[in-house]
């Protein structure tokens, strides 16, 4: 039985809202990196950022920066990026969906930290870009890759919620190469 993401998304939304309000800001802050973590074990997501931004930093740089509360330089790079996108230039390039992916959830991820609502759709890209996925790609992992991400999004929110303890790849297993 495939996974349907539309009978899923609104008990999905309604849990991540309700949640993210009981998590203490350490937990916010540790919930974006594990979202990031996970944004960037997805194919050429870590690769449109470096690109992008203009950086090399390695995934595990960016989800430590997170950590520790280093993100102004990626805000900085990502807003003047953001900033400088005219789709109205003649040399304006659409981005493919992967990247426009790729950056938002990049970019709610970052601006998480005091805003549950950024983290909230930082996590529902991560669905939408893996759906993505599984309806333009031929490769049926990717329908199995969707239904694991919402099991591992509800999953390490109930460990925060419980204080059970958890790393950076809980839950991400299926994700991990």
């Amino acid at each position: 039985m495939m996974f349907n993401i539309v009978d899923e998304i609104d008990n999905y939304q309604a849990f991540i809202q309700n949640s993210l309000k009981k998590l203490s800001d350490k937990q916010t802050i540790f919930l974006s990196a594990w979202c990031v973590n996970g944004l960037f074990s997805l194919p050429n997501t870590l690769a449109v950022i470096q690109q992008k931004l203009g950086i090399s930093d390695s995934k595990e740089t960016i989800v430590d920066s997170i950590l520790q509360g280093n993100i102004s330089s990626y805000q900085h790079k990502l807003q003047h990026l953001l900033d400088t996108m005219d789709e109205y230039a003649a040399n304006y390039e659409e981005p493919e969906a992967h990247e426009t992916y790729s950056l938002a959830g990049f970019n709610s991820a970052l601006n998480s930290a005091t805003d549950t609502e950024n983290l909230a759709y930082a996590l529902e890209v991560i669905i939408n870009l893996i759906d993505h996925y599984a309806q333009t790609e031929d490769d049926p992992v990717w329908e199995r890759t969707l239904k694991e991400e919402f099991d591992a999004q509800h999953s390490i929110i109930n460990d925060l919620l419980k204080n059970r303890p958890v790393t950076i790849t809980s839950h991400h297993h299926f994700l991990i190469s």
